[in-house]
């Protein structure tokens, strides 16, 4: 994501953090840098990063199961409201320490990912 995003919408903010973190970094706080350097506002920054994360999830799916192009922009439409909800919920948030999750399921399936056979959207 750093070196896609270096290269598409270069700023020298962003390069400017990438070296205080020194090295990779995660896709979130990639997106986070890029939308910090490049002045777009908080709301706007989550609701992209959401949708899109959203539009992935479908694009899986249109290849996984028998959905069709129009079935999936219908999932997506019907699944904004969610990110809308999910997007104001993450601005109500005050501190960190209001925020926590736990997927050991998911921590414990990724162990086994590449002993897979195949590895398709198993993790």
């Amino acid at each position: 994501m750093r070196s896609i995003t270096r290269n598409a919408w270069r700023h020298e903010d962003f390069d400017a953090a990438h070296e205080r973190l020194r090295g990779e970094i995660a896709l979130p706080v990639a997106v986070a840098l890029a939308a910090a350097a490049h002045g777009i506002a908080l709301e706007m920054a989550l609701s992209g990063y959401l949708h899109a994360f959203t539009a992935n999830l479908i694009s899986a799916a249109l290849r996984t199961v028998p959905l069709g192009q129009s079935d999936g922009q219908l999932a997506l439409a019907a699944l904004e409201v969610y990110v809308i909800r999910t997007v104001r919920a993450a601005l109500a948030v005050e501190q960190l320490d209001e925020v926590g999750t736990a997927t050991p399921l998911l921590d414990w399936c990724s162990l086994r990912h590449e002993t897979q056979y195949t590895r398709l959207f198993r993790s």
